[in-house]
């Protein structure tokens, strides 16, 4: 960056893309064509995103906060042995999806460029302070 020249703040690091948006679209994504599981939602996140996945629990939130907006509802496999319910997704979670359908491409995008920028300047901090001693 060369001095005196200025530098516009187009966008915030919480703008980019939240980790909440990533399950939301996963979520709605995955019940989109046929009704999921919790576990079953987690199993198929860790195995699309190449072992990376979310504490149980925070998904969990995640499906109570779309079911409370309207975009999923939660359904009993048994109303009377009630262990296991799955997700379905409503009109209002297709809408909601299609609109993030539309969004998060570009901040995967600006994602990206951040994390290139965070690459570059490590590696200029690690060449500075030389940490290998």
């Amino acid at each position: 960056m060369k001095k005196n020249s200025p530098v516009i703040k187009d966008s915030k690091v919480g703008r980019i893309l939240q980790v909440q948006e990533i399950i939301d679209f996963f979520v709605l994504s995955e019940i989109m064509e046929t009704p999921r599981y919790l576990q079953e939602l987690d199993s198929r996140m860790v195995l699309f995103f190449k072992g990376v996945g979310v504490n149980l629990s925070y998904m969990s939130r995640r499906i109570a906060f779309m079911r409370e907006k309207g975009y999923l509802v939660q359904q009993w496999d048994d109303p009377v042995n009630r262990v296991k319910h799955y997700c379905r997704i409503t009109d209002a979670g297709r809408e909601y999806f299609m609109m993030m359908l539309r969004d998060i491409p570009g901040k995967i995008e600006n994602g990206l460029s951040f994390y290139q920028s965070i690459s570059e300047y490590t590696a200029k901090r690690y060449a500075k302070w030389d940490i290998t001693q």
